[in-house]
């Protein structure tokens, strides 16, 4: 098992602090992106560090054979391009109507994953 580093012990901590937003006090950040985090931890992490991690790992483990890490992926590589961040202008229709339809594909998908 890996020796968790400072920076890694740092973006535990601020996903821990957003699970807690989210879960406890329901005014989370980035909905999507916490979810990301999840599907991605459960997948990847090299680290046990127990607790909410390991209800993550355990829960988000069944998704590991499934596509919904790309979706999700590339649902939150659209949002921080074109809306959040805005590094590129959202000026062509296809390119519009193509993210548009991966994010009503991406939620279909999310909502039938735990239904």
């Amino acid at each position: 098992m890996a020796v968790l580093k400072r920076g890694d012990i740092d973006w535990l901590k601020k996903y821990a602090n957003n699970l807690k937003r989210t879960l406890i006090f329901k005014n989370g950040l980035w909905p999507s992106g916490l979810l990301l985090f999840c599907l991605e931890y459960s997948r990847t992490s090299k680290y046990d560090v127990g607790g909410v991690f390991a209800a993550i790992k355990q829960s988000f483990s069944k998704f590991s054979d499934t596509d919904l890490y790309n979706t999700v992926k590339a649902m939150t590589d659209f949002r921080n391009t074109y809306v959040a961040h805005q590094d590129k202008e959202l000026a062509d229709i296809k390119t519009t109507r193509k993210g548009l339809a991966h994010w009503v594909q991406g939620l279909y998908k999310i909502y039938m994953s735990h239904h």
